[in-house]
């Protein structure tokens, strides 16, 4: 029962609030302030901000800059907007927003009057011009329009900031970068190099669409040759036999084939630009930070020979026995493999440039050059001096100058500088880049102004009375003769050749008939050529006939350009009889 009473009394509170709510709402709507030569964007500020609607104004449509000067007491919108609005203004309200725009003009008629007949009909007294008179009417109207939508390409997408994720697979040259050298820091040999791998997996972050930063993670290969051709020299020695002298150990080329495996991550700078619609520049450079993860190293061929100087004696010795003997690395030595000891990560640098294909919406296909290099010894930590011994010799080889095992070039004290592996190649690999999906935009519209303009053809007529025989001779003679000229030409091409004679003798018997000579175009060139060459050509046939005796104040000349073509009205219009001089009879 107490819920009953209170919905009941909620109700009944409402139903007395609700005039009081209706008058608000009615004293938000209507406007009272006084103005005085205030400018009209003040009063649609105070439309919006006082009566509560949204005004929506274009100041290319009405200009906001006009002074209003008036007084509103509790005015209405319609009130307010007709008595501020200037007459060549509209406003529409829909929803709560009023829309003010320029009205549509009033109807407009004009005649574009025919400067040349398109039809003469001559009679024995009288010649009758038909001119076609064009009659055009413009109406406005205002329409709403739908702006077109971007659409959206599939390929060729532009370069845009965000996220990039891609991997890249290349090959090329490289090597371990290190040099063989003596006690003295001569040359004992050369490194060669091979075969150099890459393969990363990237992530960029593009600040802007030209600049980033990119990282991830990779793995590099190098692949290199050592050839040793050295003698190294062991002073003191005693032999079997107790005798005092030199140990010589001569390496042939001696070739070890190494081979390193790393783990690399690189930190760049990131940088691309368009190249026309469907070609994208790229470039990376930075640093890296390279982890030996794997090496081994194998012998390949060369041999090895010991041999002892007597210096009493002056003599070489290289025969087997007394410690002497030649080793050659045959089948056995080159399939045994060892690993190498490798060092510590280390900083490097890394480098690629190429070109992006846009493939789809958000892939791309890069093609392009790298280049890697590693600045530590992925050697032992200390030189150690180079041994010959193999383990399956008897223990009788073991020499004082030979107390360790062969242990390769690599940190050898052949190699004390170190190894500096690189590689530079060709790349290929792929590039995603992130873009949100794009949210559905709302259909948007314009309100323009439409002007339709009909044509219609209006025929004028304008009767001449023959009233002297010399103009009907005339133009007798003009419709059975042509003069025409050739392109961009102002010599005439007479047909028949005595047509300016006969007119002249017309001219001569008849003082008192005067002619003009009209001169015309073909629309090739611009318009401003196009009458200069018609009045040239028209003061070209009056020079003719002046030649002839007939006097200046019977010519008159006039160029019409390319504004009127020969005979269009036949269907056959061909643009070379459009260059021609007309000679009309004047009858004044």
């Amino acid at each position: 029962m107490n819920t009953r009473l209170r919905f009941a009394a909620f109700v009944l509170l409402m139903l007395l609030m609700s005039p009081l709510v209706s008058g608000a709402s009615r004293k938000a709507k209507t406007l009272s302030k006084k103005y005085d030569s205030v400018p009209l964007s003040m009063v649609l500020t105070d439309v919006e901000k006082r009566m509560g609607y949204i005004v929506r104004v274009d100041s290319a449509d009405v200009e906001l800059s006009v002074p209003v000067t008036a007084v509103f007491k509790e005015a209405s919108l319609r009130t307010v907007l007709k008595k501020v609005l200037p007459k060549e203004a509209e406003y529409k309200l829909q929803r709560g927003v009023v829309y003010i725009n320029r009205r549509p003009s009033e109807a407009q008629q004009y005649t574009i009057a025919a400067e040349q007949p398109t039809e003469t009909l001559e009679t024995d007294s009288t010649i009758i011009y038909s001119y076609a008179d064009t009659v055009c009417r413009i109406t406005s109207k205002a329409q709403m329009r739908l702006l077109p939508q971007q659409k959206t390409t599939k390929t060729a997408q532009p370069l845009r900031k965000g996220h990039y994720v891609g991997a890249l697979l290349g090959g090329g040259y490289g090597s371990l970068g290190y040099r063989l050298l003596d006690a003295d820091n001569a040359k004992a040999g050369r490194n060669a190099g091979g075969f150099a791998g890459l393969l990363q997996v990237r992530y960029a972050y593009f600040f802007t669409e030209n600049w980033g930063i990119t990282t991830g993670i990779g793995a590099s290969s190098y692949f290199s040759d050592g050839i040793l051709n050295h003698t190294k020299q062991w002073d003191g020695q005693t032999d079997t036999d107790g005798e005092q002298y030199d140990h010589l150990a001569v390496t042939q080329n001696w070739k070890e084939r190494q081979s390193v495996w790393m783990i690399d991550i690189p930190v760049a700078a990131a940088w691309q630009m368009p190249v026309g619609q469907k070609l994208h520049l790229f470039a990376d450079a930075g640093l890296k930070i390279g982890f030996p993860v794997s090496g081994s190293r194998r012998l390949v061929s060369g041999s090895l020979k010991h041999e002892g100087w007597y210096d009493p004696w002056h003599l070489l010795l290289d025969m087997n026995g007394h410690d002497f003997y030649e080793e050659t690395i045959g089948e056995d030595f080159s399939k045994d493999r060892q690993p190498l000891d490798l060092r510590m990560p280390a900083i490097g640098a890394m480098a690629d440039f190429g070109v992006l294909f846009p493939v789809a919406r958000q892939l791309d296909l890069s093609v392009g050059l790298w280049f890697n290099c590693t600045c530590n010894n992925i050697g032992p930590k200390t030189n150690v001096p180079m041994g010959w011994m193999q383990p399956q010799y008897d223990d009788y080889r073991r020499h004082a100058f030979m107390e360790n095992e062969y242990a390769g070039m690599i940190g050898s004290e052949y190699t004390r500088k170190g190894t500096r592996p690189w590689g530079i190649g060709l790349s290929v690999g792929i590039l995603w880049h992130h873009q949100p999906k794009p949210k559905k935009v709302a259909k948007q519209y314009e309100r323009v102004i439409v002007n339709d303009t009909v044509c219609s053809v209006k025929m004028r007529y304008d009767t001449v009375r023959i009233e002297k025989p010399a103009e009907k001779i005339i133009r007798r003679l003009m419709e059975k003769s042509v003069i025409w000229f050739d392109l961009d030409s102002a010599d005439p091409k007479l047909k028949p050749a005595d047509i300016i004679v006969k007119i002249a003798e017309v001219l001569k018997e008849n003082p008192d008939q005067k002619v003009q000579v009209n001169g015309h175009a073909s629309a090739e060139g611009s318009e401003q050529h196009n009458q200069d060459l018609s009045e040239r050509r028209a003061d070209a046939i009056r020079q003719l006939l002046l030649k002839e005796g007939v006097s200046e104040k019977q010519i008159q000349t006039k160029g019409y350009s390319s504004l009127v073509s020969y005979q269009p009205a036949t269907g056959n219009h061909e643009i070379s009889l459009d260059r021609r001089v007309e000679i009309i009879p004047v009858n004044e």
